[in-house]
């Protein structure tokens, strides 16, 4: 756009995906009670302090890196997000992706998808066996 875009500002999330520790710091006191926290547990070295939240552990820097590329690791977290949310089926964001990557970048396709794939089966057995803390 050609003019400035609104970022609304959320005071209490009741979604997080904190990909490192400082996120976790900083915006776990922030999640709404029953809230979902997403951890990247590659880059988070604590426990979580809230008990009154879900949450759903990912190594998704692990994944990405047996993928080949560290560089995908916010879409193995996407992934997982979709997995345990059920929100938008994996193909409606795998078909979209082809969308928004550039055509000169389309060799990237495969590894994204990948990505989403890897951690979307990890959203899932947290979803269906209730694992979570």
């Amino acid at each position: 756009s050609n003019k400035p875009i609104n970022s609304p500002l959320v005071s209490e999330p009741t979604i997080l995906v904190a990909m490192n520790r400082l996120s976790l710091d900083k915006f776990e006191p922030k999640i709404k009670e029953g809230g979902l926290l997403f951890i990247n547990e590659d880059t988070v070295n604590r426990e979580i302090a809230r008990k009154d939240i879900e949450v759903i552990k990912v190594p998704a820097d692990t994944i990405a890196y047996k993928l080949g590329s560290n560089k995908v690791a916010n879409m193995v977290m996407l992934g997982a997000y979709l997995g345990y949310t059920e929100l938008i089926p994996l193909e409606v964001v795998v078909d979209n992706l082809k969308k928004a990557i550039p055509q000169h970048r389309h060799h990237l396709l495969g590894l994204n998808e990948e990505a989403l794939k890897e951690g979307y089966k990890i959203g899932s057995e947290n979803r269906i066996s209730g694992k979570v803390e």
